[in-house]
């Protein structure tokens, strides 16, 4: 046979055996600049901590699902898949759900992760249509479907923050998606810190966002609740890992400057000159400082607080993220259209920002 005859076939073979592989694109860690990594080979075993991979020469591969950015399962329906995920990225989520359902439909029940994360995306395309305007029944409904069915896949967190979020929009109760972030970290939070980390952050979400939903129908009652979910903050605290001390402590000052405003900001203050060498706490900081301004609508205070998120410690993607997100707004709100526009563009089309929950937020 002749060389480039053998060549071809060979490259031929050799692509055609990437392609029936799992394929994870994931943010390298030890990047400082966020720089992504894609890792092939077979996907083991998917939990809400990790991704387990064994790679082509062998080797196990363990990636923290908060690092994740994309998954291509081996078998995907690539017609309706690829239709999808464009529909997506162009922000048409009515097209991307029925692509998404129609894949779901070609997946046999022996590709069991490929499955559960086709379930996810639908009830993904239903909170955004919710987002964007749509009845938020059918997103909650998908949402606490797929809770109930996949309670220890890598989506679940995803999936307890969508939920608690449109609940809280809704004015229903969350003690339902809390409680189940705390029996998941009752589970998981020994064996992997990372779990329990996240459990607690979203549950100090949930409380942060009622108090915020509170406010907007009643100030005056958001005065009197603020005392008892700085309670149940301070709840958290007593059990959190230190990582998360004082992103816990502020959203726990978030809620007693309700009462003294001016206590609240020398509090932040103080709180910041403690974490003088820790970038991750800080941002968390002045997130949750901005989050306060902008409540109060003190939108040049807000922008200040975001912007140092977004170009001094933007180390952790999530974080940078939710900074780009209320930067166009608080923008748009001071009149600066030019500016809203750039930070939305980037966090749209920033890659290191991709599949963050504020990159799906914005679209």
């Amino acid at each position: 046979m002749h060389r480039s005859v053998r060549l071809l076939l060979c490259v031929l073979g050799c692509w055609g055996y990437s392609q029936a592989q799992d394929r994870v694109t994931f943010v390298d860690r030890s990047s400082k600049t966020g720089a992504t990594l894609l890792r092939s080979g077979t996907i083991v075993s998917e939990d809400p901590g990790k991704l387990v991979m064994t790679i082509n020469d062998g080797r196990r591969s363990d990636i923290p699902v908060s690092d994740v950015v994309d998954v291509v399962y081996d078998g995907e329906p690539q017609t309706e898949l690829t239709a999808a995920r464009t529909a997506e990225r162009e922000r048409k989520m009515d097209v991307a759900l029925t692509a998404y359902a129609d894949a779901a439909r070609k997946v046999t029940g022996e590709k069991k992760l490929l499955r559960r994360h086709l379930d996810f995306k639908l009830a993904e395309m239903r909170t955004a249509q919710a987002d964007a305007g749509a009845n938020a029944g059918q997103a909650i409904d998908a949402l606490r479907a797929f809770a109930k069915a996949h309670s220890e896949s890598r989506q679940i967190l995803a999936c307890y923050d969508a939920l608690g979020r449109l609940l809280v929009a809704q004015g229903q109760p969350v003690q339902e998606v809390s409680d189940s972030l705390a029996q998941l970290r009752s589970k998981y939070g020994t064996d992997n810190k990372e779990v329990a980390n996240r459990c607690d952050l979203l549950r100090s979400d949930l409380i942060i966002q009622e108090l915020q939903q509170v406010y907007a129908r009643n100030p005056a009652a958001a005065k009197a609740r603020s005392v008892e979910m700085a309670k149940g903050l301070g709840e958290l605290v007593t059990i959190s890992d230190r990582a998360n001390q004082a992103e816990l402590t502020a959203k726990q000052t978030f809620c007693q400057a309700f009462g003294d405003p001016a206590a609240g900001l020398s509090a932040w203050d103080a709180q910041l000159k403690a974490q003088a060498d820790d970038a991750h706490s800080r941002a968390a900081i002045h997130l949750v400082r901005g989050d306060f301004h902008r409540l109060l609508q003190n939108y040049k205070e807000a922008m200040w607080d975001y912007l140092w998120v977004d170009t001094v410690y933007f180390g952790d993607r999530a974080q940078q993220a939710k900074a780009l997100y209320y930067l166009v707004d608080v923008f748009d709100k001071l009149g600066d259209a030019a500016k809203s526009r750039e930070c939305k563009d980037r966090l749209q089309h920033d890659n290191r920002l991709r599949d963050t929950r504020y990159q799906k937020m914005a679209r």
